[in-house]
């Protein structure tokens, strides 16, 4: 019987991995930069897929996001919370409708820490997902 205990002790230490840390408090005040990407998995819809380089900053539950493309007018200010394992940023910019509008740090994202590195992701109408891959600096 203790064999058994044994065992069973050493397979379940074996199974446990290194899991991602969701968000929470993990989340600290910085600068972070890296990537955002916009991609649609609808296969009737014939779209271009929008990437991106940026730059958050964090302090004090308010928010900067920024981006040095022309192409990708990602620009957003304001203020945010952490609701469990969401992030919910409220911009308050005001924005031209010309683009879509979903390209600007705005709404609720599923978020992963993982190390130093912060993961958001957003999906709306099931297809469309816009996410950020940030490093903290």
């Amino acid at each position: 019987m203790k064999k058994l205990y044994l065992f069973m002790l050493i397979a379940g230490f074996v199974a446990c991995k290194k899991e991602d840390v969701k968000v929470n408090a993990s989340i600290t005040d910085g600068t972070y930069t890296g990537t955002f990407l916009y991609s649609n998995r609808n296969p009737a819809v014939n779209y271009v897929p929008l990437t991106g380089n940026v730059t958050l900053i964090m302090k004090n539950r308010a928010y900067t996001c920024t981006s040095p493309s022309t192409s990708f007018g990602a620009a957003a200010r304001g203020r945010f919370d952490i609701p469990g394992q969401q992030i919910v940023f409220t911009d308050s910019l005001v924005h031209t409708a010309n683009f879509d509008g979903n390209i600007v740090l705005n709404g609720t994202y599923d978020a992963v820490v993982k190390d130093d590195s912060l993961f958001l992701t957003k999906t709306v109408n099931t297809y469309a997902v816009y996410s950020y891959k940030l490093k903290k600096q």
